[in-house]
C-alpha cells in the first residue's frame, strides 16, 4: 500500500510506523486511521517484522482528533459519531491482538486519541518533554479509541476518572510514576533508546511474546468488545449534546467554551 499520511519502514526486524502530519501535530483523521490500521496489519503479517514502533513526526506524538473535520458534519447534521467510533476502534484491537510487541515512542503531546493509542501499546517510551492529556473533556466527549479502558488498567479507576474529568496534562515523570510510561528518556535520545530496546526485543523469543499477548487479550481484555459497544453508544450521546458543538467551535474560534 502507498501511504500518504504515515511513514512505514522496516529496520532489522523492527517496523517503524510514523504518523507524518507534523503541521497539525499529527492530529488524527479518517485517512490516518486507515493507514495506521493497514500498516499495523501489514507488519503483523510480515514474518520479517518482529517488533513494531509507533511514533509521530515533528514535535508531537499525536494531538488527538482533527476537530476541523467535525465542522461540516455539525453544521449540516450529518455527523455520525458512532460510525467514527467503529472506525477508530480498529486501532486498539489491531495493536492488542497483534502477536508482536508494539512500542509507543512519545515526544511532546499525546492528547486525546493520541493518548489512547500510546496507552494501548505494550511499552511506552516517553521523552522528557512528553505530556499525556485526556483532552476529550475540552470538547464535551469521553475518551475514545479504547482510551478509558486502557487508562484504567494502567493507572486505576479513580485516577483514570480524575484524568478524564479534568483533562489536566500528565508529565513524563508523572506518567512513569502512574504506570503509563515504561521509561522516560531525554528527548534527543528517544529514537536511539527506543530502537536499542526494540532490537533487543526483536532478538528474543517471538513465540513467548505471542503467548503473553494472547493471554493478556483473552484474560485482561476479554470484555473489550463489550466496552467498545458502550463507548460507541455513550460517545454518540455526548456528540448529540450541545456541549460537543460548543466545544468544537470554541476550539476552532480560539475562545473559551460556554458549556451547559
Amino acid at each position: 500500500m502507498e501511504y500518504k499520511k504515515i511513514l512505514y519502514e522496516v529496520r532489522d526486524g523492527v517496523a517503524v510506523i510514523t504518523i507524518n502530519s507534523p503541521k497539525t501535530l499529527n492530529a488524527i483523521t479518517d485517512e490516518i486511521i486507515e493507514e495506521l490500521y493497514q500498516a499495523i496489519t501489514a507488519a503483523e503479517a510480515d514474518d520479517g517484522v518482529r517488533v513494531m514502533v509507533l511514533t509521530g513526526a515533528g514535535k508531537a506524538f499525536c494531538a488527538g482528533g482533527e476537530l476541523g473535520s467535525f465542522r461540516e458534519g455539525l453544521e449540516n447534521g450529518t455527523l455520525d459519531m458512532a460510525a467514527n467510533m467503529r472506525n477508530s476502534s480498529r486501532l486498539p484491537v489491531a495493536i492488542k491482538t497483534s502477536g508482536k510487541p508494539v512500542i509507543a515512542a512519545v515526544r511532546g503531546a499525546a492528547a486525546g486519541a493520541g493518548c489512547s493509542l500510546a496507552l494501548c501499546c505494550d511499552f511506552c517510551f516517553a521523552a522528557d518533554n512528553a505530556k499525556f492529556i485526556e483532552a476529550f473533556v475540552g470538547v464535551g466527549l469521553l475518551p475514545d479509541t479504547g482510551g478509558l479502558y486502557a487508562l484504567a488498567k494502567a493507572v486505576g479507576d479513580a485516577r483514570a476518572v480524575q484524568m478524564c474529568m479534568t483533562g489536566e496534562p500528565v508529565s513524563a515523570e508523572k506518567a512513569l510514576e502512574y504506570g503509563i510510561a515504561y521509561r522516560v528518556v531525554p528527548e534527543a535520545e528517544l529514537e536511539e533508546k527506543v530502537m536499542k530496546f526494540a532490537l533487543r526485543l526483536a532478538a528474543g523469543p517471538s513465540s513467548c511474546y505471542r503467548a503473553v499477548k494472547r493471554m493478556e487479550w483473552e484474560t485482561g481484555w476479554k470484555d473489550f468488545g463489550d466496552y467498545m459497544a458502550l463507548e460507541q453508544e455513550f460517545q454518540a450521546e455526548c456528540a448529540a449534546s450541545p456541549n460537543f458543538r460548543e466545544g468544537v467551535f470554541a476550539f476552532l474560534e480560539k475562545r473559551p467554551p460556554k458549556f451547559q
